[in-house]
């Protein structure tokens, strides 16, 4: 018998290092100089274990990004359990490497996990460890090694799942807290571990009583699961509590109901190398249900329906009979009656978990589940739960087949139990083979042939240019900063991240320069806004001053260019070259205050109210709403607004108005007072800084008639310009085709949590042409911004506009 388990062991071994080898050798010859994936989330997932263990002081707060305040290591995607590890050795300048084989070793001991489970099963340990081998190689996870580290360790599901069983077979103190050890300690390298593992052991637990009520104690059950549940997602919970000073995380995470699992993600090979170019294309997932992929293998799925389709009959015949309490969904007498009910509650918990990521019964009422446990909300993949389904039902599926292999054999077909066999394990493995070649294709594509390789020195994949030598932490700067400003994180506020940001990433890692910009999970809003005060349009006092300790310089990279947050606002007078056109390098001192230019305003003037035509006066106040030739203007005055009696606060003074996100809100609903061609500038004044508008977008249709021939939706968080105390100025560009035409400007998120929003002063001109107004007989306003000390009185080629009755 230890003969066999020790052959059959070499056989999984041997069928997992070779497809292993066999796809990923430049990988694994090259391991410190090769990227898993090259996309943005590779390069920061890189980078973040990489610099946490390079460069940062605490073992439980990373510095390399979110300047000057940092944030906690589990935020930033650094495994904390891996890259405290590789620091605590000194073996950082070899994290790439580290993380590499980290994964790709991963796939083997969870083919091992798995063998081990069937082997419990009573399954032959050649056919159990080829099954192993299998599953482990069509795995979902593998995917994450292009981009999403953390997740890519394909032995945390089996794992837990394995001590799961161990633990229900001979129930002890031990056995639990070694799930307690294990479920916390995974929790480090990515907390969806924590929250997977909780729901997959409650499903457990569920489907245990359900089977086996009578088998175990009440008291032994609470204090079990207390045990494997509830002690590690409380101790995990605690420590990120007690390591993490940050209060203002957002609540309300996008994705709770979008990023889902369905039926074609768990049983269409969408993700397979080949196999996706034979799907018809309504089949093709959208973007959003690319994190449920799941895909159970055709021999799952063909056994998924074959199974339920005997039990279902075999139902039907007990009930007929009036011997509807003896059905038992697994019967094997070879088996005792304690495995034969694991298995059941194994394959039953599994299928709950696989249905819970497909959003059941969350997607039709997503309140329900966030209302009654919030925390839910933080993990808002919920596809990602399709693997516990992907690993119990395969597992299951193997052991169906095993089944029916003994009944060929029962019947003397050893023939036909080599045939089909072969058949269930060799397409099994091709499928894996063409998932791992997608995968390895994507890892090839990352890394270009590179010239002189051998002597350069390479970071996140290629070379280092010259130009990083002369920067350095000791240096003349206190840290980086890349232009178009990228942000991703705080949930209210979004933007793209370059794909030359990679430049940032590599001279931060060779020089320990941290960044102002970020790229991490659940960022503070405080500091997000701070950033966001720098790179958009000056305007008041900057927070960020009061954290700032280092009076060094920061270091401005720019990249490219962008419409929004492309730091034009601090591109003054305090910027100075530096190094080199390409990249351009720039030095800023916030210490020194920003100088600012006095604006003219030019020749087009509007809303000037004059008791003498002859005499240039200002009004004494703005009008509340105005269409003129050249504009659009609404201020929103209204006595109380949305859920609430009392008014609302407007942006500096006047009243604003709250709108329900869950509709579509209509700010213009008509003709445009333009010219066809015209561009047009469409801006609004938002409180942005909360914990409430994920996503939310500012529209624009046009409608010639019934039909709509033009539409864009651009995210409020995608088109800030201007940021004022807690508002923030969105503004966008857009064609007019024909005035005519009926055009609609509106706000809206179609969900109901958060459900208001605030917005103030809308203004839609004709680009070229500035706008001004007047409050209480002084010019504040420019083009919808409140300038007080930036504008000035215009002279010469004053155009006074005359105000009608109903204004």
């Amino acid at each position: 018998m230890q003969k066999q388990r020790l052959f059959s062991t070499l056989v999984l071994l041997g069928i997992t290092l070779t497809v292993l080898v066999a796809l990923y050798h430049p990988v694994l010859r090259h391991p410190n100089s090769t990227m898993m994936g090259s996309s943005a989330d590779a390069i920061k997932n890189y980078y973040t274990p990489w610099y946490h263990a390079k460069w940062d002081s605490s073992y439980t707060w990373f510095q390399g990004m979110n300047y000057p305040y940092g944030d906690h290591v589990v935020f930033a995607d650094a495994q904390p359990l891996l890259s405290n590890a590789i620091k605590v050795l000194g073996l950082a300048d070899y994290t790439v490497g580290i993380m590499n084989y980290a994964m790709l070793l991963s796939i083997v001991l969870a083919g091992w996990l798995l063998y081990r489970i069937l082997l419990r099963w009573q399954v032959d340990a050649y056919w159990a460890a080829m099954a192993g081998a299998a599953i482990a190689l069509l795995s979902p996870q593998i995917l994450k090694m292009n981009g999403h580290f953390g997740l890519a360790y394909v032995f945390a599901v089996p794992l837990v799942w394995h001590l799961a069983l161990r633990a229900f077979e001979r129930p002890g103190i031990l056995r639990s807290l070694t799930l307690t050890l294990t479920v916390f300690l995974l929790g480090w390298l990515h907390p969806y571990y924590v929250m997977i593992s909780a729901v997959f052991l409650t499903a457990f637990w569920v489907m245990h009583s359900w089977v086996a009520w009578r088998s175990t104690k009440v008291m032994h059950k609470i204090l079990h699961y207390a045990l494997q549940v509830v002690l590690p997602v409380l101790l995990f919970t605690l420590a990120l509590k007690l390591t993490d000073p940050v209060t203002d995380r957002p609540g309300n995470p996008f994705g709770f109901d979008q990023y889902i699992a369905t039926w074609k993600s768990i049983f269409l090979p969408i993700a397979l190398y080949g196999f996706d170019a034979l799907l018809p294309a309504k089949w093709i997932l959208n973007a959003n249900s690319w994190e449920g992929i799941g895909y159970v293998g055709l021999v799952a799925g063909l056994a998924f329906l074959g199974y339920w389709a005997y039990e279902t009959w075999r139902f039907l015949g007990k009930l007929w009979n009036g011997k509807w309490r003896q059905f038992r969904l697994l019967e094997n007498e070879q088996l005792s009656s304690e495995t034969q009910k694991l298995i059941t509650v194994s394959m039953l918990a599994g299928l709950a978990v696989g249905l819970f990521a497909c959003g059941i019964p969350f997607a039709f009422k997503p309140e329900l589940m966030t209302l009654l446990f919030p925390p839910i909300k933080q993990f808002r993949s919920l596809g990602r739960f399709s693997w516990v389904f992907y690993y119990t039902w395969t597992t299951f599926s193997f052991y169906l087949v095993w089944r029916l292999i003994g009944w060929l054999r029962n019947r003397k077909l050893e023939w036909a139990t080599w045939v089909f066999g072969g058949c269930v394990i060799g397409f099994t493995l091709f499928e894996g083979a063409a998932l791992n070649r997608g995968v390895q294709m994507r890892v090839t594509a990352s890394n270009p042939a590179m010239k002189d390789a051998e002597n350069s020195e390479i970071i996140l994949g290629l070379p280092v240019e010259a130009w990083m030598d002369s920067i350095s932490r000791e240096g003349d700067w206190s840290a980086m900063m890349v232009l178009p400003y990228f942000h991703e994180g705080s949930e209210n506020f979004h933007t793209p991240v370059p794909q030359n940001s990679r430049l940032a990433f590599q001279a931060s890692i060779r020089s320990g320069l941290p960044m102002l910009n970020v790229m991490m999970s659940r960022t503070s809003f405080s500091q997000t806004w701070s950033h966001l005060q720098i790179v958009t349009e000056p305007s008041g006092d900057l927070e960020i001053m009061q954290h700032l300790k280092d009076r060094r310089p920061i270091l401005m990279l720019r990249t490219s260019n962008s419409d929004t947050l492309d730091g034009r606002g601090v591109a003054i007078p305090a910027f100075n070259r530096l190094i080199a056109n390409d990249p351009r390098l720039y030095a800023l001192n916030l210490l020194q205050p920003l100088e600012r230019d006095v604006t003219m305003i030019l020749d087009t003037i509007y809303e000037v109210m004059v008791d003498d035509p002859a005499r240039v006066a200002p009004p004494a106040k703005l009008c509340t709403n105005l269409q003129g030739s050249n504009l659009i203007w609404r201020d929103f005055e209204v006595e109380g607004s949305g859920a609430r009696a009392s008014n609302i606060d407007g942006y500096h003074e006047g009243l604003a108005i709250e709108i329900p996100l869950k509709d579509n809100n209509f700010l213009h609903d008509g003709p445009m007072p333009f010219a066809a061609g015209d561009t047009v500038i469409v801006s609004l004044w938002v409180k942005m800084r909360g914990d409430q508008l994920p996503l939310t977008e500012l529209g624009w249709e046009e409608w010639k008639g019934d039909e709509k021939i033009n539409w864009h939706y651009l995210s409020l968080n995608n088109s800030i310009q201007r940021i004022d105390g807690d508002w923030a100025l969105c503004e966008r560009e857009e064609v007019i085709r024909d005035p005519a035409h009926k055009f609609q400007v509106n706000v809206t998120r179609w969900k109901r949590i958060p459900p208001f929003l605030t917005i103030d002063k809308l203004l839609i001109r004709k680009k070229g042409t500035d706008v001004y107004g007047f409050e209480n007989g002084q010019l504040l306003w420019l083009n919808n911004r409140y300038m007080p000390h930036e504008i000035t009185w215009p002279t010469g080629g004053v155009h006074i506009a005359p105000i009608d009755a109903h204004h």
